[in-house]
C-alpha cells in the first residue's frame, strides 16, 4: 500500500511554509532506505535514522539539526538515563531538551479492537490532556483533515523552558485494524524549513501487504 499525498494536504504544507521566513529546502536525492516487518520508507541523503533507548519508535531526523554528541559513533548510545546515577548522568555528554533532534520524523502504530474504532481513535487524539503537564503554558490542536481511513491533526505546544513552540503534523493512516502515526515535529523557528522533506519522505512509505511472505 502506498500513500498517496492528496492536493488538500499538500495546501497543508504550502500553508506551513508560508508561516515562516525560513527558506524551504529542497530534498536531497533519496538514498538512505529503512525497512521494518510492517512498513518500508526513504528519505533523504542529508537525514539520518536515529538508533538509540531515547526513542521506542522509529525516528528520523537532518543531520543538520542533530548534535553529534547525540547521534555517538554509528549513532547508537548505551542508553537514554535509564538506570543510570545521577553522577552518571552529569558525565554523560548528552542533554535531553538540548542535544535532541530539533526536527524529527517519527513512525509508530497502534492496534485497534471491538471497542476502539478509528472514529474514537481519532476523537481520543483530539481532546486535551487529561493531566496538566506544567511545563506547557499553552497547547492548541486542529482537525484539518478526516475520512474512514486517513486523518490529519497539527498542534502547537508552547514550553516554559523553550524559546520556541513545538509544532506538530500527525497522519493517521488506517489499515485493516492498525492505525499507523506518522509525525513531524519541530521547533516553531525551523518546522517549516523541512517541510518538503517531510512531504517526500511521507509519499515513499509503503505499508507492507502482510499475505505476502
Amino acid at each position: 500500500m502506498k500513500l498517496k499525498i492528496l492536493t488538500s494536504i499538500s495546501l497543508i504544507y504550502l500553508f506551513f511554509s508560508c508561516a515562516s521566513n525560513s527558506k524551504v529546502t529542497t530534498s536531497a536525492k533519496q538514498v538512505p532506505s529503512s525497512e521494518t516487518k510492517d512498513f518500508s520508507i526513504t528519505y533523504p541523503k542529508t537525514w539520518t535514522k536515529i538508533e538509540n533507548q531515547c526513542f521506542t519508535t522509529f525516528t528520523i531526523a537532518p543531520k543538520k539539526e542533530t548534535s553529534k554528541a547525540f547521534l555517538a559513533e554509528n549513532g547508537k548510545l548505551p542508553s537514554c538515563f535509564k538506570g543510570m546515577s545521577p553522577q552518571e548522568i552529569k558525565n554523560s555528554k548528552i542533554k535531553l531538551g538540548v542535544d535532541m533532534p530539533k526536527v524529527k520524523m517519527q513512525i509508530n502504530s497502534i492496534a485497534l479492537n471491538d471497542t476502539l474504532s478509528f472514529k474514537k481513535f481519532i476523537d481520543n487524539q483530539l481532546k486535551p490532556a487529561q493531566k496538566k503537564d506544567y511545563r506547557i503554558t499553552h497547547s492548541k490542536k486542529e482537525l484539518y483533515k478526516k475520512t474512514d481511513e486517513y486523518a490529519i491533526i497539527s498542534s502547537v505546544k508552547s514550553f516554559k523552558s523553550n524559546k520556541y513552540p513545538l509544532n506538530s503534523l500527525k497522519h493517521y493512516i488506517l489499515n485493516d485494524t492498525k492505525v499507523y502515526i506518522i509525525s513531524y515535529s519541530g521547533n516553531s523557528n525551523i518546522f517549516s524549513k523541512y517541510i518538503d522533506d517531510f512531504s517526500t519522505i511521507l509519499s515513499s512509505f509503503k505499508i507492507k501487504d502482510k499475505n505476502v511472505q
